[in-house]
């Protein structure tokens, strides 16, 4: 039983030898090589699948509670200054609405631009608007 390798039509023997010596076959054999690369090992696949999943798992996790940490500590550090994230913006919403409700300001010192309350500003819109009808 002879296991020769059988060449390209197009190539010479000289010029296309076997690629190294086990599939250099010879007459004494009498079981042929077994099958090398065509198989994979399922518990090697299925180990390395599973570790990759476990390490992005891991890191997602820590990048989460990092994250998390890192929130918590500019909260309080906030905190520990009397200022919480949102203490600017409800000062000036407060101030802001005591200025509609309540007071003349400058809205543009520049231009000299004033800002009224909002119920005198309301009636002026009235008589201006019963003054056009008329």
């Amino acid at each position: 039983m002879s296991h020769e390798h059988k060449h390209v039509v197009a190539t010479t023997p000289p010029d296309h030898e076997a690629p190294d010596a086990w599939h250099a076959h010879h007459a004494g054999e009498d079981v042929p090589h077994a099958a090398h690369g065509e198989l994979a090992d399922s518990h090697l696949v299925l180990f390395y699948g599973v570790g990759a999943f476990v390490v992005v798992v891991v890191a997602s996790l820590l990048i989460y509670l990092y994250f998390i940490f890192e929130a918590t500590r500019l909260l309080n550090e906030h905190d520990d200054k009397g200022q919480g994230l949102e203490g600017p913006a409800l000062a000036y919403k407060a101030e802001a609405l005591t200025n509609l409700k309540d007071g003349y300001v400058w809205a543009n010192a520049e231009t000299t631009l004033v800002q009224l309350p909002l119920e005198v500003a309301e009636a002026q819109v009235i008589q201006e608007y019963a003054a056009r009808k008329d």
